[in-house]
C-alpha cells in the first residue's frame, strides 16, 4: 500500500524490487525484499526520477533524473553509492537498459531531430554516442540483443542490420508497457483497458497467449515480473480521493 503514487518496478536478479514513489512527500526510490515492507532508498528531492533499470548482476541500479530542462541518466550501487551520471542533450529520454556485461547502457532519447537510441560506456560516463537512426522510442535487452519500439509505430522489432517485427499488436501510444521475461516478450494489451491484459509471445516471434491480466492497473506506470515466481507486479489503483478547495482571494 502507498498514500500517493509509485512507478517504474523493477526486479533485480535476486527479487529485490525497486520503484519510484513520492508516497514520502518527495520524489524517492524504495526498495523491498522478498515479504519485506518497502523501505527508502535515495531521495533526490527536487526534480523526478523514473525509468529503473537493475543491472545483470544486481549490483547497479540506472534511473533517469529530470530536474527543471536538466536530464541525466544516473546509475547508483545497491549502497546508495553514485556509480556514474550520464549528462543527456535531449528533450525527453526513455528507461535505461543495461548490456550483457553491465559495463553499458542503451537508451532512447528525443533531440531536435526525433528519438534514436544512444549508448553509454560507465567507463566513459560524459560521453554518450547514438547507435541507431532515427525513430526508435523505447529499448529492452536479452544479452547483448536489442529490441525496440518505434514512434508511432505498432509493434516491437528485434534489432539488427535489419530490424525483424516480432509483436505486431503492440501500441506505441504506451512505449513502455513492455519487458522481456526469459524467452518470451510480454506487453500489455491495449484492447484490454479494464482489466489491463498482458499478453507474451516468443522473443523469436511465433504465437501470442495471456500471460495475465492485472485489474485496477494504471496505465503508464509499468510493471514487471518477479524472476522467481514468474508473476507480475504492477501499480494498481484502489482508491483515489478528490478535493474540492474554496479559495478566496484578497488584494494586496
Amino acid at each position: 500500500p502507498a498514500n500517493g503514487r509509485s512507478w517504474s518496478p523493477t526486479f533485480a536478479p535476486d527479487g529485490t524490487l525497486a520503484l519510484a514513489s513520492d508516497r514520502s512527500g518527495d520524489n524517492a526510490i524504495w526498495l523491498a525484499g522478498r515479504g519485506g515492507a518497502p523501505r527508502s532508498f535515495l531521495n533526490w528531492g527536487a526534480g523526478y526520477v523514473f525509468g529503473l533499470s537493475w543491472s545483470p548482476d544486481g549490483d547497479a541500479l540506472a534511473f533517469v533524473r529530470t530536474v527543471n530542462s536538466t536530464i541525466t541518466v544516473n546509475v547508483v550501487g545497491r549502497g546508495g553509492r553514485d556509480l556514474a551520471t550520464i549528462p543527456v542533450s535531449a528533450v525527453e529520454v526513455g528507461r535505461p537498459a543495461w548490456r550483457a556485461d553491465g559495463r553499458s547502457l542503451v537508451f532512447p532519447a528525443r533531440d531536435g531531430g526525433g528519438w534514436r537510441l544512444w549508448r553509454a560506456d560507465l567507463s566513459r560516463p560524459g560521453k554518450p554516442y547514438p547507435i541507431t537512426s532515427l525513430g526508435w522510442i523505447a529499448v529492452r535487452t536479452r544479452g547483448d540483443i536489442l529490441f525496440g519500439v518505434k514512434a508511432n509505430q505498432p509493434g516491437i522489432w528485434r534489432l539488427g542490420p535489419k530490424p525483424a517485427l516480432i509483436v505486431a499488436g503492440f501500441s506505441a501510444r504506451s512505449p513502455d508497457e513492455w519487458t522481456i521475461f526469459k524467452d518470451q516478450v510480454v506487453f500489455a494489451d491495449g484492447n484490454f483497458p479494464n482489466p489491463k491484459r498482458l499478453i507474451s509471445a516468443p522473443i523469436s516471434g511465433g504465437r501470442q497467449r495471456t500471460f495475465a491480466d492485472t485489474p485496477r492497473a494504471m496505465g503508464d506506470m509499468g510493471f514487471a515480473i518477479d524472476p522467481r515466481s514468474g508473476k507480475p507486479i504492477y501499480i494498481g489503483k484502489v482508491e483515489f480521493d478528490t478535493n474540492i478547495e474554496l479559495f478566496h482571494l484578497a488584494r494586496r
